[in-house]
């Protein structure tokens, strides 16, 4: 099993794209948004590489409301 890490660009449009959709939904969508990627990456038929993608974008503006 492999263990390689994928680095995300944040300033990928498709990141941004997302970031702007995601940022005004509620913390409990964003939560069952990151739970609904979660079950999509591991499908083979999905890109794992947009999901992993996905995951990370909520996982940002998580932390980011626990900071302020």
């Amino acid at each position: 099993m492999s263990t390689k890490t994928i680095t995300i660009e944040n300033r990928s449009p498709k990141y941004n794209r997302l970031l702007k959709n995601l940022s005004n939904q509620s913390t409990d969508t964003i939560l069952e948004w990151k739970t609904y990627f979660k079950k999509c990456k591991v499908n083979p038929k999905c890109s794992t590489e947009y999901f992993t993608m996905a995951i990370q974008v909520c996982e940002d503006i998580l932390k980011e409301r626990r900071e302020k």
